[in-house]
């Protein structure tokens, strides 16, 4: 099975994303910034704002990092939905559901959110920059439970009429893992899972799609500062 990496895609972003960051700044004047707001002291949660922080410097976008405690998250957000200055608000963990304005909510958390969900916008991109066609009798199993990435992947797939099948990863049988031209996981797979993969089959894990979810949720971030110019309050 051959598996799929971001790395040098998202170099390819970032490039064309600090472009565009330079083009505002200079033709606009607007700054682009993105809010990170997150509860508890969890390493790999730490470590994952740690390298926004960085991609965000990387392409001359102003972040800032608030930790708060839980009983303040929702105080938070709201002040910072009302932050004329800020474009972009992202909080972690997500489950955490505080309510970030629409216009703001760069990881589509909300069906009103105008945007594309990060994750499933970073597997998509992974798929399109190695030419992987998803159509053309391809089958499609999106291995996942129930969740926001999983949902918002199979409506979009969906929509780009793909005929994927859900599997739970918790359930599935060896058979529909097998049948799999193209095998998309979306939450902590099972190793079993991926060694049933038939060998010519292309696998996506989505811990591997991390680099590429950062470039989507500063995709959108952008996307969100060009609109304070195009709809100015």
């Amino acid at each position: 099975m051959k598996v799929l990496s971001g790395q040098e895609l998202a170099g390819y972003i970032q490039a064309r994303q600090a472009h565009e960051v330079r083009a505002l700044r200079q033709a606009w004047q607007v700054q682009p910034k993105l809010a990170v707001v997150y509860v508890g002291e969890d390493a790999a949660l730490e470590a994952s704002v740690a390298a926004i922080e960085q991609y965000g410097a990387d392409i001359l976008v102003d972040v800032m990092i608030r930790r708060v405690p839980a009983d303040t998250l929702e105080e938070t957000v709201a002040g910072l939905n009302a932050d004329s200055s800020v474009q972009g608000v992202f909080v972690q963990p997500s489950a955490e559901g505080a309510a970030v304005s629409p216009e703001k909510d760069i990881d589509a958390l909300t069906e009103e959110a105008p945007f594309d969900a990060a994750m499933p916008t970073a597997i998509l991109w992974l798929l399109a920059g190695y030419n992987i066609d998803l159509h053309q009798g391809k089958t499609v199993v999106l291995s996942a439970g129930d969740g926001h990435v999983a949902r918002r992947l199979e409506q979009m797939l969906t929509d780009s009429e793909v005929n994927v099948v859900v599997a739970d990863p918790d359930s599935s049988t060896i058979d529909t893992i097998q049948a799999a031209d193209i095998l998309i996981s979306t939450g902590a797979a099972r190793p079993e899972a991926f060694a049933a993969a038939k060998q010519d089959a292309v696998v996506v894990d989505v811990a591997g799609v991390g680099q590429l979810f950062v470039c989507a949720l500063f995709e959108n971030l952008i996307r969100a500062a060009r609109r304070t110019v195009q709809n100015p309050a």
